[in-house]
Protein backbone atom coordinates (compact mmCIF):
# COMPACT_ATOMS: atom_id res chain seq x y z
CA UNK A 1 0.00 0.00 0.00
CA UNK A 2 1.04 3.32 -1.48
CA UNK A 3 0.29 6.54 1.22
CA UNK A 4 0.34 9.76 -0.36
CA UNK A 5 -0.12 12.90 2.16
CA UNK A 6 -1.55 16.76 0.15
CA UNK A 7 -3.19 19.87 0.95
CA UNK A 8 -6.25 20.83 -0.53
CA UNK A 9 -7.90 23.93 -0.09
CA UNK A 10 -6.26 23.96 3.50
CA UNK A 11 -7.49 20.40 4.53
CA UNK A 12 -4.96 17.32 4.63
CA UNK A 13 -5.56 14.83 2.76
CA UNK A 14 -4.48 11.28 2.66
CA UNK A 15 -4.24 9.27 -0.56
CA UNK A 16 -3.64 5.40 -0.37
CA UNK A 17 -3.01 3.33 -3.30
CA UNK A 18 -3.26 -0.57 -2.95
CA UNK A 19 -2.12 -3.27 -5.59
CA UNK A 20 -3.29 -6.51 -5.02
CA UNK A 21 0.27 -8.70 -5.58
CA UNK A 22 -1.03 -11.90 -4.75
CA UNK A 23 -0.72 -13.59 -8.18
CA UNK A 24 3.20 -12.03 -8.12
CA UNK A 25 3.83 -13.49 -5.12
CA UNK A 26 2.12 -17.17 -6.37
CA UNK A 27 4.19 -16.99 -9.68
CA UNK A 28 7.57 -15.46 -7.78
CA UNK A 29 7.01 -18.77 -5.30
CA UNK A 30 6.49 -21.12 -9.16
CA UNK A 31 9.93 -19.32 -9.83
CA UNK A 32 11.83 -19.89 -6.91
CA UNK A 33 10.63 -23.51 -7.08
CA UNK A 34 12.03 -24.06 -10.11
CA UNK A 35 15.60 -22.35 -10.06
CA UNK A 36 15.70 -24.54 -6.45
CA UNK A 37 14.53 -28.07 -8.59
CA UNK A 38 17.29 -26.92 -11.51
CA UNK A 39 20.22 -26.62 -9.29
CA UNK A 40 19.28 -29.75 -7.58
CA UNK A 41 18.07 -31.56 -10.54
CA UNK A 42 22.38 -30.68 -11.99
CA UNK A 43 23.69 -31.81 -8.57
CA UNK A 44 21.63 -35.34 -8.71
CA UNK A 45 22.79 -36.04 -12.01
CA UNK A 46 26.47 -36.40 -11.38
CA UNK A 47 25.70 -38.34 -8.35
CA UNK A 48 23.04 -40.49 -9.57
CA UNK A 49 25.77 -41.34 -12.44
CA UNK A 50 28.50 -42.82 -9.89
CA UNK A 51 25.35 -44.32 -8.01
CA UNK A 52 24.11 -46.10 -11.04
CA UNK A 53 27.80 -47.82 -12.21
CA UNK A 54 27.75 -49.29 -8.77
CA UNK A 55 24.23 -50.55 -8.34
CA UNK A 56 24.60 -52.00 -12.43
CA UNK A 57 27.06 -54.38 -10.97
CA UNK A 58 25.46 -55.09 -7.35
CA UNK A 59 22.13 -56.50 -8.80
CA UNK A 60 23.58 -57.60 -12.20
CA UNK A 61 25.89 -60.00 -10.38
CA UNK A 62 22.96 -60.61 -7.81
CA UNK A 63 20.55 -62.09 -10.76
CA UNK A 64 23.84 -63.70 -12.35
CA UNK A 65 24.26 -65.57 -8.72
CA UNK A 66 21.16 -66.47 -8.18
CA UNK A 67 20.93 -67.62 -12.72
CA UNK A 68 23.50 -69.85 -11.51
CA UNK A 69 22.94 -71.08 -8.00
CA UNK A 70 21.03 -74.22 -6.89
CA UNK A 71 17.57 -73.01 -5.35
CA UNK A 72 18.71 -74.37 -1.94
CA UNK A 73 21.93 -73.05 -2.60
CA UNK A 74 23.38 -71.69 1.55
CA UNK A 75 22.79 -67.84 1.21
CA UNK A 76 20.19 -67.38 -1.50
CA UNK A 77 17.80 -66.00 0.73
CA UNK A 78 20.63 -63.17 1.60
CA UNK A 79 21.14 -62.45 -2.36
CA UNK A 80 17.78 -62.18 -3.15
CA UNK A 81 17.38 -60.09 -0.18
CA UNK A 82 20.26 -58.09 -1.82
CA UNK A 83 19.06 -58.20 -5.46
CA UNK A 84 15.59 -56.50 -3.68
CA UNK A 85 17.06 -54.18 -2.24
CA UNK A 86 19.14 -53.29 -5.30
CA UNK A 87 16.15 -52.98 -7.50
CA UNK A 88 14.43 -50.41 -5.04
CA UNK A 89 17.76 -48.02 -4.42
CA UNK A 90 17.25 -48.39 -8.75
CA UNK A 91 13.94 -47.03 -8.42
CA UNK A 92 14.82 -44.27 -5.99
CA UNK A 93 17.34 -43.14 -8.36
CA UNK A 94 14.65 -42.78 -11.41
CA UNK A 95 12.96 -41.20 -8.65
CA UNK A 96 15.52 -38.45 -8.01
CA UNK A 97 16.08 -37.76 -11.86
CA UNK A 98 12.53 -37.78 -12.61
CA UNK A 99 11.90 -34.91 -9.67
CA UNK A 100 14.77 -33.04 -11.32
CA UNK A 101 13.66 -33.07 -14.49
CA UNK A 102 16.95 -35.51 -15.76
CA UNK A 103 14.85 -38.39 -17.11
CA UNK A 104 13.88 -38.05 -20.17
CA UNK A 105 11.42 -40.80 -20.94
CA UNK A 106 9.98 -41.89 -24.29
CA UNK A 107 7.12 -39.28 -25.14
CA UNK A 108 4.00 -40.73 -26.95
CA UNK A 109 0.15 -39.32 -27.67
CA UNK A 110 -2.03 -41.27 -25.66
CA UNK A 111 -5.22 -41.32 -24.29
CA UNK A 112 -5.34 -40.11 -20.40
CA UNK A 113 -8.71 -41.57 -19.78
CA UNK A 114 -7.96 -45.16 -21.32
CA UNK A 115 -4.00 -45.38 -18.99
CA UNK A 116 -6.51 -44.18 -15.97
CA UNK A 117 -8.88 -46.73 -16.76
CA UNK A 118 -6.81 -49.56 -16.97
CA UNK A 119 -4.90 -48.83 -14.08
CA UNK A 120 -7.76 -48.72 -12.04
CA UNK A 121 -7.77 -52.52 -11.02
CA UNK A 122 -3.68 -51.49 -9.67
CA UNK A 123 -5.13 -49.01 -7.86
CA UNK A 124 -7.53 -50.09 -6.26
CA UNK A 125 -4.96 -52.68 -4.75
CA UNK A 126 -3.03 -49.29 -3.71
CA UNK A 127 -6.03 -48.63 -1.06
CA UNK A 128 -7.26 -49.71 2.24
CA UNK A 129 -10.82 -51.32 2.93
CA UNK A 130 -12.00 -48.44 4.03
CA UNK A 131 -10.70 -45.63 1.22
CA UNK A 132 -13.29 -45.73 -1.93
CA UNK A 133 -11.64 -45.04 -5.37
CA UNK A 134 -13.88 -43.38 -7.99
CA UNK A 135 -13.42 -41.97 -11.40
CA UNK A 136 -14.98 -39.14 -12.89
CA UNK A 137 -13.81 -39.07 -16.61
CA UNK A 138 -14.58 -36.68 -19.29
CA UNK A 139 -16.55 -38.64 -22.59
CA UNK A 140 -14.25 -39.45 -25.12
CA UNK A 141 -10.85 -38.98 -25.47
CA UNK A 142 -8.30 -37.06 -23.51
CA UNK A 143 -5.01 -37.31 -25.49
CA UNK A 144 -1.93 -36.05 -23.77
CA UNK A 145 1.99 -36.34 -24.95
CA UNK A 146 4.54 -37.23 -21.99
CA UNK A 147 5.84 -40.77 -21.23
CA UNK A 148 3.26 -43.40 -20.52
CA UNK A 149 5.20 -44.80 -17.53
CA UNK A 150 6.08 -41.29 -16.07
CA UNK A 151 2.05 -40.82 -15.87
CA UNK A 152 1.45 -43.97 -14.41
CA UNK A 153 4.12 -42.91 -11.74
CA UNK A 154 2.29 -39.57 -11.11
CA UNK A 155 -1.21 -41.41 -10.62
CA UNK A 156 0.39 -44.08 -8.16
CA UNK A 157 2.00 -41.15 -6.50
CA UNK A 158 -1.01 -39.12 -5.86
CA UNK A 159 -3.27 -41.96 -5.03
CA UNK A 160 -0.76 -43.34 -1.97
CA UNK A 161 -0.44 -39.08 -1.01
CA UNK A 162 -4.39 -39.35 -0.44
CA UNK A 163 -4.46 -42.85 0.93
CA UNK A 164 -1.99 -41.73 4.13
CA UNK A 165 -4.12 -38.27 4.08
CA UNK A 166 -7.16 -40.63 5.36
CA UNK A 167 -6.09 -42.89 8.45
CA UNK A 168 -9.56 -43.18 9.05
CA UNK A 169 -10.85 -43.91 5.46
CA UNK A 170 -12.16 -41.57 3.46
CA UNK A 171 -12.83 -41.12 -0.55
CA UNK A 172 -10.84 -40.49 -3.46
CA UNK A 173 -11.83 -39.05 -6.73
CA UNK A 174 -9.46 -39.03 -9.85
CA UNK A 175 -11.36 -37.18 -12.70
CA UNK A 176 -10.72 -35.86 -15.74
CA UNK A 177 -12.28 -32.90 -18.08
CA UNK A 178 -11.14 -30.44 -21.15
CA UNK A 179 -10.53 -26.80 -20.59
CA UNK A 180 -9.66 -24.04 -22.85
CA UNK A 181 -6.52 -22.27 -22.44
CA UNK A 182 -8.04 -18.99 -22.04
CA UNK A 183 -10.45 -19.58 -19.45
CA UNK A 184 -6.96 -20.10 -17.46
CA UNK A 185 -5.78 -16.65 -17.92
CA UNK A 186 -2.68 -16.77 -15.87
CA UNK A 187 -0.20 -17.46 -18.52
CA UNK A 188 0.81 -21.14 -17.62
CA UNK A 189 0.13 -22.26 -21.49
CA UNK A 190 1.12 -19.97 -24.80
CA UNK A 191 -1.71 -17.44 -25.33
CA UNK A 192 -4.21 -18.61 -28.13
CA UNK A 193 -6.98 -21.04 -28.64
CA UNK A 194 -6.49 -24.52 -27.85
CA UNK A 195 -7.25 -26.59 -24.98
CA UNK A 196 -5.55 -28.29 -22.38
CA UNK A 197 -6.99 -31.89 -20.35
CA UNK A 198 -6.70 -31.21 -16.71
CA UNK A 199 -6.89 -34.02 -13.94
CA UNK A 200 -7.79 -33.62 -10.76
CA UNK A 201 -7.17 -36.40 -7.39
CA UNK A 202 -8.74 -35.38 -4.65
CA UNK A 203 -9.38 -36.66 -0.99
CA UNK A 204 -11.50 -36.33 2.07
CA UNK A 205 -8.74 -36.39 4.10
CA UNK A 206 -7.04 -34.33 6.86
CA UNK A 207 -5.89 -31.71 4.90
CA UNK A 208 -2.35 -29.75 4.52
CA UNK A 209 -1.51 -27.37 6.81
CA UNK A 210 -1.54 -23.81 5.57
CA UNK A 211 2.08 -23.11 6.30
CA UNK A 212 3.20 -26.49 4.77
CA UNK A 213 1.76 -26.22 1.28
CA UNK A 214 4.41 -23.76 -0.27
CA UNK A 215 6.50 -26.41 0.25
CA UNK A 216 4.52 -29.29 -0.93
CA UNK A 217 6.51 -30.11 -4.07
CA UNK A 218 9.82 -29.68 -2.51
CA UNK A 219 12.19 -33.04 -2.57
CA UNK A 220 12.64 -34.35 0.87
CA UNK A 221 10.55 -32.54 2.27
CA UNK A 222 8.04 -34.81 4.58
CA UNK A 223 4.99 -34.37 7.40
CA UNK A 224 5.21 -38.14 7.66
CA UNK A 225 7.25 -40.06 10.49
CA UNK A 226 10.95 -41.35 9.83
CA UNK A 227 11.54 -43.85 7.69
CA UNK A 228 8.13 -43.65 6.28
CA UNK A 229 8.50 -41.80 2.92
CA UNK A 230 11.59 -40.52 0.99
CA UNK A 231 10.30 -37.12 0.15
CA UNK A 232 10.48 -37.70 -3.17
CA UNK A 233 6.93 -38.90 -4.11
CA UNK A 234 5.03 -35.10 -5.13
CA UNK A 235 8.87 -33.71 -5.96
CA UNK A 236 8.69 -36.61 -8.51
CA UNK A 237 4.97 -35.54 -9.72
CA UNK A 238 6.05 -31.82 -10.23
CA UNK A 239 9.17 -33.02 -12.41
CA UNK A 240 7.11 -35.48 -14.28
CA UNK A 241 4.50 -32.47 -15.18
CA UNK A 242 6.45 -29.97 -16.06
CA UNK A 243 8.71 -31.88 -17.74
CA UNK A 244 5.59 -32.96 -19.99
CA UNK A 245 4.84 -28.67 -20.23
CA UNK A 246 2.03 -28.63 -17.73
CA UNK A 247 1.17 -27.32 -14.38
CA UNK A 248 0.16 -28.58 -11.54
CA UNK A 249 -1.32 -27.10 -8.29
CA UNK A 250 -2.98 -27.75 -4.84
CA UNK A 251 -5.82 -26.29 -2.80
CA UNK A 252 -6.30 -27.62 0.55
CA UNK A 253 -8.21 -27.71 3.45
CA UNK A 254 -9.72 -30.13 6.28
CA UNK A 255 -11.41 -32.18 4.82
CA UNK A 256 -10.65 -31.71 1.00
CA UNK A 257 -7.47 -31.59 -0.70
CA UNK A 258 -7.30 -31.35 -4.34
CA UNK A 259 -4.11 -31.85 -6.66
CA UNK A 260 -4.59 -30.40 -10.46
CA UNK A 261 -2.58 -31.39 -13.17
CA UNK A 262 -3.21 -29.35 -16.32
CA UNK A 263 -1.28 -31.06 -19.17
CA UNK A 264 -1.37 -29.43 -22.76
CA UNK A 265 -3.69 -31.66 -25.00
CA UNK A 266 -2.34 -33.36 -27.62
CA UNK A 267 -5.33 -34.40 -30.03
CA UNK A 268 -3.11 -34.61 -33.36
CA UNK A 269 -1.39 -37.72 -34.12
CA UNK A 270 -2.87 -41.36 -33.35
CA UNK A 271 -2.73 -42.33 -30.24
CA UNK A 272 -0.51 -44.77 -28.68
CA UNK A 273 -3.03 -47.90 -26.54
CA UNK A 274 -1.34 -47.33 -22.90
CA UNK A 275 0.56 -50.97 -22.67
CA UNK A 276 0.75 -51.51 -26.49
CA UNK A 277 4.07 -53.82 -27.34
CA UNK A 278 6.66 -53.19 -30.00
CA UNK A 279 7.49 -55.04 -32.80
CA UNK A 280 9.49 -58.30 -31.28
CA UNK A 281 12.93 -58.54 -32.92
CA UNK A 282 13.86 -60.34 -35.77
CA UNK A 283 17.62 -61.29 -34.53
CA UNK A 284 16.46 -64.09 -31.59
CA UNK A 285 19.60 -65.46 -30.24
CA UNK A 286 22.60 -63.96 -28.97
CA UNK A 287 24.48 -67.22 -29.79
CA UNK A 288 27.79 -66.90 -31.92
CA UNK A 289 27.50 -63.31 -32.39
CA UNK A 290 30.52 -61.09 -31.75
CA UNK A 291 29.84 -58.07 -29.33
CA UNK A 292 32.43 -55.55 -28.21
CA UNK A 293 32.10 -54.69 -24.79
CA UNK A 294 33.23 -51.17 -24.23
CA UNK A 295 33.39 -49.62 -20.68
CA UNK A 296 35.79 -47.76 -18.40
CA UNK A 297 34.22 -49.25 -15.50
CA UNK A 298 36.01 -52.78 -15.35
CA UNK A 299 33.00 -54.12 -12.84
CA UNK A 300 30.31 -53.65 -15.58
CA UNK A 301 33.04 -55.35 -18.37
CA UNK A 302 33.36 -58.13 -16.48
CA UNK A 303 29.19 -58.34 -15.67
CA UNK A 304 28.42 -57.89 -18.90
CA UNK A 305 30.66 -59.97 -20.55
CA UNK A 306 29.97 -62.69 -17.87
CA UNK A 307 25.64 -62.40 -19.07
CA UNK A 308 26.24 -62.52 -22.94
CA UNK A 309 28.51 -65.50 -22.77
CA UNK A 310 25.97 -67.48 -20.86
CA UNK A 311 23.69 -67.12 -24.01
CA UNK A 312 26.21 -68.26 -26.41
CA UNK A 313 27.78 -64.78 -27.51
CA UNK A 314 31.34 -64.21 -28.26
CA UNK A 315 32.78 -61.23 -26.41
CA UNK A 316 35.42 -59.10 -26.49
CA UNK A 317 36.29 -56.23 -24.06
CA UNK A 318 37.67 -52.83 -24.43
CA UNK A 319 38.05 -49.67 -21.45
CA UNK A 320 37.48 -46.78 -24.30
CA UNK A 321 37.43 -46.07 -27.75
CA UNK A 322 40.89 -45.96 -28.57
CA UNK A 323 41.59 -49.91 -27.07
CA UNK A 324 38.28 -50.71 -28.94
CA UNK A 325 38.93 -49.55 -32.33
CA UNK A 326 42.47 -51.62 -31.62
CA UNK A 327 40.32 -54.64 -30.79
CA UNK A 328 38.00 -54.10 -34.38
CA UNK A 329 41.47 -53.61 -35.87
CA UNK A 330 42.81 -56.91 -34.42
CA UNK A 331 39.21 -59.30 -34.22
CA UNK A 332 39.92 -62.53 -36.04
CA UNK A 333 36.03 -62.66 -37.42
CA UNK A 334 33.67 -59.77 -37.85
CA UNK A 335 32.52 -57.93 -34.68
CA UNK A 336 28.25 -58.15 -34.85
CA UNK A 337 27.73 -55.08 -32.30
CA UNK A 338 30.06 -52.71 -30.36
CA UNK A 339 27.99 -52.53 -26.64
CA UNK A 340 29.77 -49.20 -25.45
CA UNK A 341 29.12 -46.52 -22.38
CA UNK A 342 28.97 -42.81 -23.34
CA UNK A 343 31.12 -41.34 -20.44
CA UNK A 344 35.38 -42.58 -20.96
CA UNK A 345 38.57 -41.44 -20.68
CA UNK A 346 40.75 -41.03 -24.16
CA UNK A 347 37.92 -41.24 -26.20
CA UNK A 348 34.57 -41.23 -25.26
CA UNK A 349 31.31 -43.30 -26.72
CA UNK A 350 30.12 -40.86 -29.26
CA UNK A 351 33.32 -40.23 -30.87
CA UNK A 352 34.03 -44.04 -31.70
CA UNK A 353 30.11 -44.19 -32.51
CA UNK A 354 31.48 -41.83 -35.48
CA UNK A 355 34.61 -43.85 -36.25
CA UNK A 356 32.62 -47.70 -35.68
CA UNK A 357 30.25 -45.69 -38.30
CA UNK A 358 32.86 -44.47 -40.47
CA UNK A 359 35.11 -47.81 -40.39
CA UNK A 360 32.57 -50.31 -40.14
CA UNK A 361 28.97 -49.75 -41.29
CA UNK A 362 27.81 -52.91 -40.91
CA UNK A 363 28.77 -52.90 -37.46
CA UNK A 364 25.60 -52.42 -35.19
CA UNK A 365 25.65 -50.24 -32.34
CA UNK A 366 24.50 -49.85 -28.88
CA UNK A 367 24.91 -46.81 -26.19
CA UNK A 368 24.67 -46.92 -22.45
CA UNK A 369 25.08 -44.75 -19.78
CA UNK A 370 24.85 -44.18 -16.02
CA UNK A 371 23.46 -40.81 -16.71
CA UNK A 372 20.12 -40.29 -18.46
CA UNK A 373 20.51 -38.95 -22.34
CA UNK A 374 19.31 -35.24 -20.60
CA UNK A 375 22.26 -34.76 -18.38
CA UNK A 376 24.41 -36.13 -20.94
CA UNK A 377 26.67 -33.55 -22.88
CA UNK A 378 27.45 -36.65 -25.22
CA UNK A 379 23.47 -37.21 -25.88
CA UNK A 380 23.17 -39.92 -28.57
CA UNK A 381 20.26 -38.38 -29.96
CA UNK A 382 17.17 -40.54 -30.68
CA UNK A 383 18.82 -42.26 -34.14
CA UNK A 384 20.80 -44.66 -31.70
CA UNK A 385 19.29 -47.76 -29.44
CA UNK A 386 20.42 -46.57 -25.77
CA UNK A 387 20.12 -48.45 -22.70
CA UNK A 388 19.91 -46.37 -19.33
CA UNK A 389 21.98 -48.47 -16.17
CA UNK A 390 21.59 -49.73 -14.33
CA UNK A 391 19.81 -52.32 -16.47
CA UNK A 392 18.35 -56.17 -15.81
CA UNK A 393 19.97 -59.23 -17.58
CA UNK A 394 16.77 -59.46 -19.54
CA UNK A 395 17.10 -55.73 -20.16
CA UNK A 396 20.44 -56.23 -21.49
CA UNK A 397 19.44 -59.03 -23.75
CA UNK A 398 16.41 -57.26 -25.62
CA UNK A 399 18.44 -54.01 -26.07
CA UNK A 400 21.23 -55.85 -27.63
CA UNK A 401 18.35 -57.96 -29.73
CA UNK A 402 16.98 -55.07 -30.77
CA UNK A 403 19.77 -53.29 -32.03
CA UNK A 404 21.19 -56.20 -33.68
CA UNK A 405 17.91 -56.42 -35.56
CA UNK A 406 17.99 -53.08 -37.04
CA UNK A 407 18.41 -52.05 -40.32
CA UNK A 408 22.14 -50.79 -41.69
CA UNK A 409 22.14 -47.32 -41.30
Amino acid sequence: MLLTRFELKGQTLLQATVRDITEQHAVEAQVRLAQKMDSIGRLTGGVVHDFNNLLTVINGLAELWLSEAEPDARGRSDIQEIREVGMRAAELTRQLLMFGRRQSGQPVVFDANASITQMDRFLRRLVREDVALMTRLTPGEAPVRMDPGQFEQVLVNLVINSRDAMPDGGVITIASTMVEREALGDGRFPSGPGRCVRLTVSDTGTGIAEETLPHIFEPFFSTKAAGEGTGLGLATVYGVVTQAGGHIDVQSQPGRTTFTIDLPWAGTGEAAQPGSDTAPPAVRSLTDRAILVVDDNAGIRTLVSRTLARKGGQVLEASDGVEALARLAQAERPVDLVLTDLTMPAMGGRSLVNEVRRLYPRVKILTMSAYPWTANEEDPGPALPFLQKPFTRDALETAILEALSRPAD
